[in-house]
């Protein structure tokens, strides 16, 4: 049998205690990376071909980032050409920020990083696009797979709403009503679809507002059906101890970003 001398069992016992010291320093290097990074909050904005109260929406982003939130942003190529790509980049502490055509971003991962999607500028031809279920470009298509994710989409209405002042171009004189209540139809199928429309100026106060709010949920069984449920903003369930939850309700939850809680609840 071979034995090792005092000096090797000496010398091994330090590169073990080396070793465990490292991996113990990488093991707390990566919690603190994962709590830093979901504390910050992650907002996707996408920005249609619309002018109505653009410095109002940038400021709503400024207000977002300077509230500690991580904010991505898309332009869709009539955005580009209305708003300019310059205008977006120029906002300080914006992140990535991708504008069309781009074949390999893929909308769905996209919206599964993004714990809220937000459409600073709505337009009336995006609205009407989202309502009859046409996703042809990469902003729409965004917009339609957060809707069947059931994320949070939050849409500014002053470019689609004609009964505001900010609308351009429909609710004129000359304006055949009919046209007028088609506008106003589109946006009631969107909010039927989950999507809160406001005035771009309130986006900002809506979204730190509801940063932090949770359910109380007592009860012995939760399902898929139980977290579809819940209210848009949701982002923490508190449950009893000993609730049963099911294997298809913690992915929906996960996908809308829901952290759930066990808690010892009164009685």
């Amino acid at each position: 049998m071979y034995h090792f001398s005092d000096m090797n069992i000496d010398k091994l016992a330090q590169i073990v205690e080396a070793e465990v010291k490292k991996a113990l320093m990488e093991m707390r290097s990566d919690q603190k990376t994962e709590t830093s990074s979901s504390d910050n909050r992650h907002i996707l904005a996408l920005f249609t071909g619309g002018y109505s109260k653009l410095d109002e929406a940038i400021a709503q982003i400024e207000k977002l980032i300077k509230s500690s939130y991580s904010v991505d942003v898309v332009m869709s190529q009539s955005a580009v050409n209305v708003i300019g790509r310059d205008k977006i980049e120029s906002i300080s502490g914006i992140g990535e920020l991708v504008c069309e055509p781009a074949p390999s971003f893929s909308s769905l991962k996209a919206v599964q990083k993004s714990d809220i999607i937000i459409v600073p500028i709505l337009t009336r031809n995006s609205s009407a696009k989202i309502a009859l279920g046409i996703t042809d470009t990469l902003v729409t298509n965004i917009i339609m797979q957060a809707i069947i994710s059931g994320k949070p989409v939050i849409a500014g209405r002053n470019s689609a709403d004609p009964d505001l002042n900010d609308c351009p171009c429909i609710a004129t004189s000359n304006t055949p009503q009919p046209l007028i209540l088609l506008a106003k139809n589109y946006l009631k199928t969107l909010e039927s679809y989950g999507i809160k429309l406001v005035d771009v100026s309130e986006i900002a106060n809506l979204i730190i507002s509801g940063s932090n709010k949770n359910e109380i949920l007592d009860q012995k069984l939760i399902t898929q059906e139980t977290i579809s449920k819940l209210p848009q903003g949701i982002n923490k369930i508190n449950v009893p101890k000993g609730t049963i939850i099911t294997p298809m309700a913690k992915d929906i939850a996960k996908e809308r970003g829901i952290e759930i809680v066990f808690v010892n609840l009164p009685l």
